[in-house]
């Protein structure tokens, strides 16, 4: 998995996510790909509230604040792959730098 993988993970529960303050996805300058396999995941950051949909693939660059993650309350089960900070660059060729708008 070294240089470009972090770390791999699954979460599966019977009954999502429990509804509470503690699922948070922390900033920590890796960017994360993330697969929901069934039931879909809202994520709400300053604000913002965003859905990523069973079956889909979304991925997350760096993240400049913490994110509250929530789910329905039904059978859950979805897939993350953390890069290391640099190891997204490699295999997506996405930078993960803000780039500068040019008019």
């Amino acid at each position: 998995m070294k240089p470009y993988i972090q770390s791999f993970w699954v979460f599966e529960s019977p009954i999502g996510m429990p509804p509470m303050e503690a699922n948070l996805a922390a900033r920590n300058g890796c960017p994360k790909l993330i697969v929901p396999c069934e039931n879909s995941i809202t994520s709400i950051a300053n604000g913002q509230v965003q859905q990523s949909y069973e079956h889909g693939v979304y991925f997350v660059g760096n993240r400049d604040n913490v994110t509250l993650l929530q789910t329905s309350g039904r059978k859950t089960r979805f897939i993350g792959i953390e890069f290391c900070p640099h190891g997204a660059f490699p295999i997506f060729g996405v930078p993960m730098v803000e780039q500068p708008i040019v008019c």
